[in-house]
């Protein structure tokens, strides 16, 4: 039988032959074209053709509470009127607070009277002081059986708890007349020491600081308002006993009004070139109201990324601004001729080191929405990013996603162009 070579089958054949077809020729890799947010360097119209939505609101307002608790006696206030500062608008019942200014008042005068008696003692100021501590030991006695008589009372209702208080007191006080007294008879017939008079004279120094502070709880009785302004709110009654911090009344300045817009991080760093602030309200149509810059914020929000800009204004003639109205902001920027030398403010986020540790930026360009390693020169920190130079108006700059690009890579860019300034 005659031997004859043998064929591959044809599946087989058909199974090789693509991969032999395609050996030595590998298919080309295509990189992914990565979406990125940037800031477009110089772009003053992106402030300054926009429109920035925020609510007034008073320069001054404040709600205002006692710093100490008290049955009302006065509340001469309504909701609307115009009050002047320093105008009283309520008032707490102050005998308590006057009675306790009254005990530490007289402390302090006998630790006087006592401090030159010590330095100088005499025979008949012996006489007087036994008389006095004869006088304090019955005042004492007084006070203490009219506490102890009245202290059953008040479980049945024959005196309140507040009565009650004023009979302790007035023992305590009464007890501390017989202290004092003591020391001075004490003082007076065994003379006194140095140490006595210093210890004297230390004591008189606290009743001093007592004094003031219970003058301060007298003053306190009143309060007062600390601006120009309308009562826009009453929280409480006359006659009604309120607690220290509790809300009385709220008070607003209404002739100078407020306005707080939210900045994206990408133009922060315009704002101190934005001229010819104009505000406009809803409730007040055709109305533009200038304003000024008062105070931008230095932190952004965490889920927003905007910083909070603060407008002052004045009221405009023939027209009334209220807290609360819906409204925009606008204005101008105007860079310095010299910007490009004294360099442009952009995020710590788009600046990445090359292999010879040189800080980087990657420009777009914009035909083809390719990326571009370009070198820059760090010049500081500042509250809106870092200061660069070597970079041009109307360049694109990318701000996230540095890590993830390579050399010619092509990106898309977020729908609106961003923008940073100097």
């Amino acid at each position: 039988m005659p031997n004859h070579p043998r064929r591959p089958a044809a599946g087989i054949v058909l199974l090789v032959a693509p991969l032999l077809v395609g050996c030595g020729k590998t298919p080309e890799s295509s990189q992914p074209v990565r979406p990125v947010r940037t800031i477009r360097v110089g772009d003053i119209e992106a402030i300054s053709g926009r429109k920035w939505p925020g609510r007034a609101k008073a320069a001054d307002e404040v709600n205002l509470s006692f710093r100490v608790s008290g049955p009302l006696v006065s509340l001469p206030i309504d909701v609307g009127q115009e009050v002047k500062k320093g105008d009283v608008l309520a008032e707490i019942d102050p005998r308590d607070f006057e009675v306790a200014l009254d005990s530490a008042t007289g402390d302090l005068q006998r630790a006087q009277a006592t401090l030159e008696g010590m330095k100088v003692a005499r025979p008949e100021e012996i006489t007087k002081a036994q008389a006095e501590l004869d006088r304090a030991n019955a005042a004492y006695a007084k006070a203490y059986n009219d506490l102890m008589r009245n202290k059953p009372l008040v479980a049945s209702g024959a005196i309140t708890e507040q009565q009650l208080v004023r009979y302790e007191k007035e023992a305590q006080r009464t007890y501390q007349e017989v202290r004092v007294a003591t020391q001075t008879l004490q003082i007076a017939k065994a003379g006194a020491r140095k140490e006595d008079i210093a210890a004297k004279e230390a004591e008189i120094r606290t009743l001093a600081a007592a004094v003031d502070a219970a003058q301060d709880q007298v003053n306190y009785t009143r309060l007062v308002a600390p601006f120009d302004g309308r009562i826009t709110a009453r929280f409480v009654d006359n006659f009604q006993t309120v607690q220290a911090k509790e809300p009385i009344a709220r008070l607003i300045d209404a002739q100078k009004i407020q306005m707080v817009v939210n900045i994206p991080e990408h133009l922060i760093s315009l704002v101190p070139y934005v001229t010819d602030v104009v505000c406009e309200f809803q409730a007040l149509p055709g109305v533009q109201v200038p304003a000024t810059i008062k105070e931008v914020g230095t932190e952004a929000s965490a889920t927003t990324r905007t910083y909070p800009i603060t407008l002052a204004m004045e009221q405009p003639p023939g027209a009334q601004i209220l807290a609360g109205m819906a409204g925009t902001a606008s204005g101008r920027v105007k860079l310095p001729e010299n910007v490009a030398e004294e360099g442009y403010d952009i995020p710590e986020t788009a600046i990445w080191e090359n292999d010879q540790n040189q800080p980087m930026v990657w420009l777009v360009d914009t035909a083809d929405n390719t990326v571009h390693a370009h070198r820059v020169t760090v010049s500081e920190p500042t509250a809106r990013g870092i200061r660069v130079t070597g970079l041009k108006k109307e360049q694109v700059v990318v701000t996230a996603g540095v890590h993830y690009l390579s050399e010619g890579q092509k990106v898309s860019l977020e729908p609106e162009m961003t923008s940073t300034g100097p």
